[in-house]
């Protein structure tokens, strides 16, 4: 177009047509889904987290307090007096106020718990505070130096005076006396006492007032794993601490894994009678593990689960392995990591009150991930024949029934946590617990199956109908009590409501108790009248066999019982389906069983076999790629020595392999020789093969110096 005009002027001209690049726009699109993915999956985890450290701070809230009242009722009467001449004139040593702390078997959460009491005690009640574990205290040396070390190193961190100057534990004396001499130069302005002269001249008086000076804070020293401890240095420690009880005041705190014998068969008389010793319990781990799982998994109020074959395995783990609750989070939080990392569709795990996050992650749902989904294809199989072709075909209408099948699912969460507890009240405390005993357990049964078709259940529905009027009233309260603490839904209201219809049935039937059994009564008296007066054994048996094939009347109890149980099955039938019969349940439920165990039940030769023989799979270079019978120069020394060792037998000649070593290295190398190379190779052939001792695979042998003895056969 021309743009020559005699006049100045502006022209305009219409711009070219942008093409749209189809790969940026995927891209944008998959970078969108990964960051609803992050998002979901942090607040997910963070959700599950919090309840857990709710739950930690509730479970030893109590035990904390009783232990910092105890702590505090400890040395009242201390005072910085004894540090004075006085001290050396007293004849009696006072005991060493000690908490025994019974942790349980599950060490790998004593370390937080021990912690967590450490922060408290030193924001609480002191902040001389010193934590000792059996492996940093094989000596009274140690001992010691741990206490003056930390105990010191935390007052200073705590003092904010610039005119206080803290004492070096490098530099001091390794002593209690140290010790004891920095506390009374730290604290003798707070702790006033009078003189010894002015002491003298008021023996008959009161003069000092304890309840007017400020406490002096306890030092306080913990014994985590008391059972672990050398036990030489520990009791010398302790009689040591025993002589200075009257210049510094001491509190103990023992961390016992098993029992009260671990600690006298520890301490010898002589050691325990030192110590004035108040126990402590910590909660079960199989108290804490049920709290978790109400407040977690058994919870509709957190979308994500765990399928029955990752639940079962964790449950194993914790209660036949370690008893570990932090393990069991760390399996809770790989399962959570993995899910969202292979689950295309998890970003749609969201709690049900998040519904305008939920609108706009289903408008960014890919339609074709959601068709592809096993439980979904059901559904579309059972759906009518013109909704199959808008489901399959059309976008919009997909999404809109993706909304309602999410809907439907936290529903059905719903309802079913509130039935499954209901029915573990009523089968939780049943002769032989055909369905368990905790919850846990008929949780994971309803898990694997349709429980309701269960033979356990139907031994539990025939245990019910033997129940008492008592039992029978107590089990409906119960729950009744727990549907009441619940929010329900409308279609537990009923629930709720026929249940106290139920109760004020069993009430009624109390009245009619005494005309029951007179008609009973009555009954029997007309069935022995027709007996024959005269008659044989035999013809009496017959008679009485037939009397008893004879359907009884059900009294009114029994009609009632009959009545609730069967109401009850029916409900259980409806809200107690199998969680992997709803649709799209793999968005919710995670059940690769084989990548977690990947994770935990780690096989560490395999690993190191696999990295030895094929570095590529660990390096990621390419200078290491080759077929397994292939040995190359740019191997690590140590690939190279264990290869070479596979091909050799029980014993191998260092000579031997040193010179197959060098021919490996030093072939297709076009670098220059240099003078020592051969002393290079020979020192980095005896690193490799230390490394070779030290991961097990070869060791020294008595039979013949030039050799070694392999260790180990079947290597790839």
């Amino acid at each position: 177009m021309a743009t020559s005009s005699i006049s100045k002027g502006c022209f305009a001209f219409k711009g070219n047509k942008k093409r749209l690049n189809t790969n940026e726009i995927l891209k944008s699109n998959r970078n969108a889904i990964a960051n609803l993915i992050f998002e979901s999956h942090r607040d997910t985890w963070n959700q599950i987290n919090q309840k857990f450290q709710d739950l930690q701070f509730d479970m030893t809230e109590n035990l904390f307090s009783s232990l910092l009242k105890y702590i505090r009722s400890c040395n009242i009467n201390f005072s910085l007096s004894n540090n004075t001449g006085s001290a050396s004139r007293q004849s009696r040593t006072q005991e060493i106020p000690t908490a025994v702390l019974f942790t349980g078997v599950n060490t790998p959460d004593h370390t937080v718990m021990f912690s967590n009491l450490c922060t408290i005690l030193q924001q609480k009640v002191s902040p001389l505070i010193a934590s000792l574990t059996s492996k940093n205290c094989t000596t009274v040396r140690n001992i010691i130096q741990q206490v003056l070390g930390q105990i010191i190193h935390q007052s200073s961190q705590m003092s904010f005076s610039d005119d206080e100057e803290d004492l070096n534990p490098k530099s001091a004396p390794c002593t209690l006396n140290t010790l004891a001499g920095w506390y009374y130069d730290k604290y003798k302005k707070v702790g006033k006492f009078p003189s010894p002269a002015k002491k003298k001249r008021s023996e008959n008086e009161d003069t000092v007032n304890a309840d007017s000076l400020p406490n002096l804070p306890n030092i306080i020293i913990i014994f985590e794993d008391l059972e672990s401890f050398t036990l030489k240095p520990l009791q010398d420690f302790i009689m040591i601490c025993s002589s200075y009880q009257c210049r510094l005041p001491l509190v103990f705190i023992f961390g016992v894994a098993t029992t009260m014998n671990s600690v006298h068969n520890s301490l010898p008389k002589l050691v325990s009678s030192q110590l004035c010793m108040e126990k402590f319990q910590v909660p079960p781990p199989s108290e804490y593990m049920t709290h978790l799982l109400d407040e977690t998994l058994l919870n509709a109020d957190v979308p994500f689960k765990l399928g029955p074959k990752v639940f079962e395995y964790l449950l194993d783990v914790f209660l036949y392995h370690n008893f570990s609750i932090s393990y069991f989070m760390k399996g809770i939080k790989i399962s959570i990591l993995d899910h969202f990392f292979s689950c295309p569709l998890s970003y749609l795990i969201l709690p049900e009150k998040n519904s305008e996050m939920m609108t706009q992650h289903i408008k960014q749902t890919d339609p074709e991930a959601v068709r592809h989904l096993p439980s979904f294809m059901k559904y579309v199989e059972i759906s009518p024949h013109s909704k199959q072709k808008s489901l399959l075909l059309n976008d919009k209408a997909l999404k809109k029934e993706l909304a309602k099948l999410l809907e439907d699912s936290h529903l059905y969460h719903k309802n079913f946590f509130i039935m499954l507890n209901c029915l573990h009240i009523l089968v939780g405390k049943l002769p032989k617990y055909p369905l368990g005993k905790q919850r846990r357990e008929l949780y994971l049964l309803c898990l694997k199956q349709f429980v309701c078709d269960s033979e356990q259940y139907q031994e539990a529905m025939n245990l019910l109908r033997f129940l008492s009027k008592d039992e029978l009233e107590n089990m409906l309260i119960s729950c009744q009590d727990s549907l009441l603490k619940q929010t329900l839904t409308d279609s537990c209201v009923p629930v709720c409501s026929k249940l106290c219809d139920f109760l004020k049935m069993l009430e009624d039937l109390d009245g009619m108790k005494l005309d029951e059994e007179e008609g009973k009564s009555n009954s029997d008296d007309e069935e022995l009248a027709q007996l024959p007066k005269r008659t044989n054994l035999h013809n009496l048996r017959k008679t009485l066999q037939e009397m008893d094939k004879k359907k009884k009347k059900l009294s009114p109890f029994e009609k009632l019982r009959e009545e609730i149980i069967s109401y009850m099955d029916s409900n259980f039938r409806i809200f107690l389906k199998c969680p992997s019969s709803i649709p799209l349940h793999e968005i919710f439920y995670y059940d690769s069983l084989p990548i977690l165990q990947d994770y935990f039940t780690a096989c560490p030769r395999a690993a190191i076999q696999k990295a030895l023989s094929q570095p590529h799979s660990y390096l990621k270079c390419s200078c290491c790629e080759a077929d397994p019978g292939v040995i190359l120069s740019t191997f690590p020394d140590v690939s190279v020595a264990y290869k070479l060792h596979l091909e050799c037998g029980r014993l191998i000649n260092l000579y031997d392999w040193l010179q197959s070593f060098i021919t490996v290295l030093e072939d297709s190398e076009n670098k220059p020789k240099r003078k020592d190379q051969h002393k290079v190779l020979q020192a980095r052939f005896i690193q490799a093969i230390s490394e070779l001792q030290f991961l097990g695979f070869i060791k020294p042998t008595r039979q013949k110096t030039d050799h070694v003895a392999r260790l180990t056969w079947g290597g790839c």
